[in-house]
């Protein structure tokens, strides 16, 4: 039997392995309003270029590519042992995600957010996908993207972060969130 963690997999157009990166499947609504955001930007600039910070198995960069027709996407994680499932599910999606148009790198995001403005190499959206607490990320991606361009984040705080948890809202992010109907399920931390 085939291990899970290796199966192939297909969300939207990208077919993928876990490896031995954290997935939530849950989150693939999130997943899908990066998408819908990057498109957008895309015709509203005629360009796309997507800074992803935390790539995991890299799930959001491949549909970016492939979904949101991104010109370049850069796919990062602070693990290098996800650098070989990432260069893995980039070739399972081949000739559709062509390789010189998808730089694959293992870094701690806040470097890499601050090479990309000290390089002056800034992008039409930084993706930032945090585990736990996303404000340490804010303003590096400040830093990174263009003028004009979308910095997207989500993280696995959504209950502080959708109302479900206001008193942790209040203690980690200094404001008191109200619970509204597009965070509907409470148990998948969303």
């Amino acid at each position: 039997m085939q291990d899970e963690k290796e199966k192939l997999r297909q969300e939207g157009r990208a077919r993928f392995t876990l490896g031995s990166a954290f997935f939530r499947p849950q989150a693939q609504t999130a997943r899908e309003l990066g998408l819908l955001a990057a498109a957008v930007q895309r015709q509203r600039t005629g360009q796309l270029r997507v800074l992803e910070t935390m790539a995991g198995c890299g799930i959001r960069g491949l549909r970016y590519g492939l979904e949101a027709g991104a010109d370049f996407v850069w796919s990062n994680d602070a693990d290098p042992a996800l650098l070989p499932t990432l260069k893995q599910n980039l070739a399972h999606n081949q000739p559709s995600l062509a390789p010189d148009r998808h730089r694959l790198t293992h870094q701690g995001a806040v470097q890499l957010l601050s090479r990309c403005f000290v390089d002056q190499d800034f992008y039409d959206l930084v993706d930032v996908d945090a585990f736990g607490n996303p404000s340490a990320f804010i303003a590096p991606a400040l830093g990174a993207v263009k003028v004009g361009g979308l910095i997207y984040v989500t993280g696995s705080d959504g209950r502080s972060l959708t109302g479900h948890a206001p008193e942790n809202a209040l203690k980690t992010y200094g404001f008191f969130p109200a619970a509204t109907p597009a965070a509907k399920n409470r148990d998948c931390g969303c």
